[in-house]
């Protein structure tokens, strides 16, 4: 599909579906896979989100709010580093201070699902 030539990218909902499936398509065919399957490799694929998680750490301790949110979820899940949920406490708390909704979302989430002692200094600050 060639670019477009006006000054916006506005594109049809079926053009954008078009570009999922082309995306869809190469990953299957260039994504490295293990000898056994024809899937990606699971060593690949963590491999790649210990990087990321070390990269999102790098960023979010330079005050990168969406690191500090996307590390607490990895950190939360466990992917490319060990769960930790003290950490994700804190990662979380900190994007959801600066003002990320997203943060602020799933810190509600954990306050509400008690994974969080109840500090009633800080919930009525």
């Amino acid at each position: 599909m060639a670019r477009r030539s006006s000054s916006s990218d506005i594109f049809t909902h079926q053009e954008i579906l078009n570009r999922r499936k082309r995306v869809r398509r190469w990953r299957v065919t260039h994504a490295p896979t293990s000898p056994e399957t024809s899937k990606p490799s699971a060593a690949l694929a963590e491999i790649s989100a210990g990087a990321a998680a070390q990269w999102f750490r790098k960023a979010a301790q330079q005050g990168d709010v969406y690191a500090q949110y996307n590390l607490a979820v990895m950190l939360l899940k466990g992917q490319g580093t060990p769960q930790d949920s003290e950490a994700t406490f804190r990662w979380c708390r900190i994007a959801a201070e600066q003002g990320l909704a997203e943060a602020q979302a799933r810190l509600g989430d954990s306050y509400q699902a008690e994974r969080v002692k109840d500090d009633h200094a800080l919930a009525h600050a």
